[in-house]
């Protein structure tokens, strides 16, 4: 049976995220607009106008608060997952989606600090996976096995994987940017 909370050496960028980058603070502001008008560290609710396209449902191993398009991309994700891995399904869940937030680091000496722009959450279309209730710890270079067999299946539907940020956050998932541009393009957002 995998282990899948060993922790393994991040992977080489060259292995994840093939062809995918995280999507661009104006991409975002010119598709959906602004999310709200000020931002602290804490999470507080969408107010722009894309609120509206903003919704809570089942993704399959938890319900979750994100874009309609964007949860209804991790229903097929994790309904793969299902098909192929259950025994990972079984112990996915999530530390949220949504949140209209400042950007959070990690420090190399364990503090936090807020970035100047908001975090991709904003929008709601970044999650922040748990397996077996715990989180991948931010910036220690590090992540779960299973996050690895996970971001396969993130990445094959057009999510970008954190693990590849500056500061590795192999718990972060989110919408990569060609993705936003096609949905963009195909009408879906």
């Amino acid at each position: 049976m995998t282990n899948f909370l060993e922790l393994i050496a991040r992977p080489d960028p060259s292995t994840v995220n093939v062809g995918l980058s995280s999507p661009k603070l104006a991409t975002l502001r010119r598709i959906l607009g602004e999310p709200r008008a000020s931002y602290t560290g804490e999470c507080q609710p969408v107010t722009g106008s894309f609120k509206k396209r903003i919704v809570t449902k089942s993704v399959g191993p938890f319900r979750c608060t994100g874009v309609d398009v964007a949860v209804e991309a991790l229903k097929d994700i994790f309904a793969s997952v299902k098909r192929e891995v259950p025994d990972l399904h079984a112990i996915v869940g999530t530390a949220g989606m949504t949140c209209a937030r400042k950007v959070k680091i990690r420090q190399p000496n364990g503090t936090i600090k807020l970035g100047r722009n908001p975090s991709n959450h904003s929008w709601g279309l970044a999650v922040d996976i748990k397996l077996n209730g715990a989180l991948d710890l931010q910036g220690d270079k590090k992540c779960f096995r299973g996050l690895l067999i996970l971001s396969r299946y993130f990445n094959a539907a057009g999510w970008f994987w954190g693990v590849s940020f500056p500061t590795e956050d192999a718990m972060h998932f989110e919408v990569a940017e060609s993705t936003l541009r096609r949905w963009k393009k195909d009408g879906k957002l």
